[in-house]
């Protein structure tokens, strides 16, 4: 009777079904490329590189083959999971009355409902692990191996959060006492993960060989991620200060309670709080609000935990003392970007029964799809090509580029995608090398559309600078395309016969401090600067544990204006084009078409905080140049 209650107000409150239209901007570019990548069957890991796997349209959908029928199917399926999941859990809890586990089943469907698409996985995996770690027996290891077989699969959905969950089981093997039992557990983790995985990969076309290269590329994105976008709020240290209060409170209240049980639930807590931790400290955005939803379902499985020993009576003041600076972070986190595609509403629809809103367009399927398809038809006249440049480019292959991927649905283009469609997630040095041997190879599109940017058209997210997102792979565009047709917003390139530019020629290195100008080179052809920070170890552990400081490079131009970009620090070391400079969307087209733009003769790195100037007081800046190809 309660798993049946439980699922049903599963399906009532946390059923989530939304078809996000295609329309132009980063974000929906950003969904439609792995979709599209999931759709058309691409090799994740070699053809295509993402922060999501071949399973991340289970979070975010657009229609597109057969993914819509798929992600009914999940979606209905992760409703009812986590009803019998909470029943199970909710069971497990020793020394609860009737009406007190009703209560508990629903308090835990609306803490598993206000989660984010993907945190909902993540919220079912740990119930799972939980019930596991505090169940005895055969049921324990039942509910362990379930969890294993989900963190398996997760790591198809999001690789990141996938390897939060294994992290999660490895720690569930540790907090025994019975090294047994830490056997047991150890080797049911990596059956069921490696079995979950396995299925699911050669379910969506994957294969063995397959395998290592999702693993690299993903471990790639995973680690890059916080150097490269990291982004601290004007009142970020409120939203830290608030949630360490919160968990120095809550630690207290279960230590204080005289159960093993709660504190052996904490502890299993403790991995998914730090990954929830590092998504909302890494970018203070709207990402914040994920570790204020997590802290409610937290929150939540302690409260069943608590009831026991305190009853309502005691524990209701504690939740209320709770949430306070629970709350905090929530009344001043910034403002969603103009472009996300989550959710608003996802604490509040829980309570209007958003399930059974969404179960309703299930009956009326074919009409949604053909208004979100109307949504799409009328945003995406906006990314239109020019009737001449779709003469142009005919049936031939195209990229768009730096990620506006609209612009291949809004002109039924035939896109062959770069491994990684976006150059804001390219983090890492092997990254940009992927989308730099893919323009280098014979393979390469034979246009490349060049959409303008934020702010003049010059800037990637965050205030970088377009060209420096990806050096290597900058290289491979200006040398390997020329332009064959422009408008004010779009710039139409065609693959080149042979290399405009010859390989570098180093110039030689100095050591820069920290906030001072330093004069360049001045050289023929193109200046590119390789930039390296020695990071101490501290500066790591701070970066594992909270996040990386963001690296600011100004440049001062010979008409002695100035203006500051902001770089990524892993990509740095692969050489920045500095000279000539476009810093406008017409000057990018100046640079394209004869190698012209602003000559930059002086440069000053500023780092963000003055923990890293002090621990990293310098950097290594080797000079180099590129010439044409055949010059002397």
């Amino acid at each position: 009777m309660l798993a049946a209650l439980s699922v049903i107000a599963s399906l009532s409150m946390s059923f989530t079904f939304t078809i996000i239209p295609m329309t132009p901007d980063l974000d929906p570019s950003f969904v439609y490329s792995f979709n599209h990548a999931a759709a058309h069957g691409l090799k994740w890991g070699q053809d295509f590189i993402s922060t999501y796997g071949p399973y991340g349209y289970l979070v975010s959908t657009m229609d597109l083959g057969h993914l819509v029928r798929t992600k009914v199917v999940f979606s209905l399926l992760l409703a009812v999971a986590a009803g019998i999941a909470v029943a199970a859990y909710v069971r497990s809890v020793p020394d609860l009355g009737p009406g007190t586990r009703v209560a508990m089943v629903f308090a835990l469907i609306y803490a598993f409902s206000v989660q984010a698409p993907d945190y909902q996985w993540f919220a079912l995996f740990v119930l799972l692990f939980l019930t596991g770690v505090l169940a005895t027996g055969r049921a324990g290891l039942v509910a362990y191996a379930l969890a294993g077989v989900l963190a398996g699969f997760y790591t198809l959905i999001k690789l990141s959060l996938g390897l939060g969950a294994l992290m999660t089981l490895a720690s569930g093997c540790l907090v025994v006492w019975r090294p047994r039992l830490a056997a047991y557990r150890s080797a049911v983790t990596i059956l069921a993960a490696t079995g979950g995985f396995l299925i699911a990969w050669l379910a969506c076309g994957g294969t063995l060989a397959g395998v290592r290269p999702y693993l690299t590329t993903g471990w790639e994105v995973s680690k890059g991620y916080s150097s490269a976008m990291s982004l601290e709020a004007d009142r970020g240290w409120i939203e830290a200060a608030s949630f360490l209060v919160w968990f120095l409170l809550i630690t207290t209240w279960v230590v204080r309670q005289p159960s093993l049980r709660n504190r052996l639930a904490l502890a299993g807590l403790l991995v998914p709080l730090f990954v929830a931790w590092k998504h909302a400290m890494v970018r203070q955005d709207e990402h914040v609000a994920i570790l204020a939803r997590f802290g409610i379902f937290v929150m939540a499985i302690l409260l069943a935990e608590g009831l026991p020993a305190w009853r309502w009576r005691g524990t209701l003041p504690a939740v209320a003392l709770l949430l306070v600076p629970l709350a905090v972070p929530w009344t001043i986190t910034a403002t969603r970007p103009f472009y996300a595609v989550t959710a608003p509403d996802m604490v509040t629809s829980p309570l209007a029964f958003r399930g059974l809103r969404d179960l309703a367009r299930l009956s009326h399927l074919a009409e949604y799809r053909e208004r979100v398809a109307q949504v799409s038809q009328v945003a995406l006249r906006a990314v239109e090509l020019p009737q001449s440049m779709r003469t142009t480019i005919g049936r031939a292959t195209v990229d768009v580029y730096p990620w506006d991927t609209s612009y291949v649905a809004a002109n039924g283009l035939s896109w062959d995608n770069r491994p990684f469609p976006s150059s804001f997630n390219v983090y890492t040095p092997a990254l940009d090398a992927a989308d730099a041997a893919f323009f280098e190879s014979p393979r390469r599109p034979e246009y490349l559309i060049w959409h303008a940017g934020f702010v003049d058209g010059e800037r990637s997210i965050d205030g970088r600078y377009l060209l420096w997102d990806e050096p290597r792979t900058m290289r491979a565009i200006l040398g390997g395309y020329d332009i064959a047709a422009a408008d004010s917003r779009v710039i139409l390139l065609r693959a080149r016969a042979r290399p405009r530019f010859a390989p570098p020629r180093q110039l030689g290195s100095t050591t820069v401090p920290w906030n001072t100008w330093v004069p360049v080179p001045q050289a023929d052809g193109v200046l590119l600067a390789a930039v390296s920070i020695d990071t101490s170890l501290i500066m790591r552990a701070v970066g594992t544990v909270f996040r990386d400081d963001a690296v600011l490079l100004s440049v001062l131009f010979s008409a002695r204006e100035q203006a500051i970009y902001r770089a990524v620090p892993g990509n740095m070391g692969s050489g920045l084009w500095l000279s000539p400079f476009a810093a406008t969307f017409s000057e990018l087209r100046s640079l394209l078409e004869g190698g012209s733009g602003r000559r930059v003769v002086a440069i000053r790195f500023d780092a963000s905080s003055p923990l890293l100037a002090t621990l990293s007081p310098s950097l290594q800046v080797s000079w180099s140049q590129l010439t044409p190809l055949g010059a002397p």
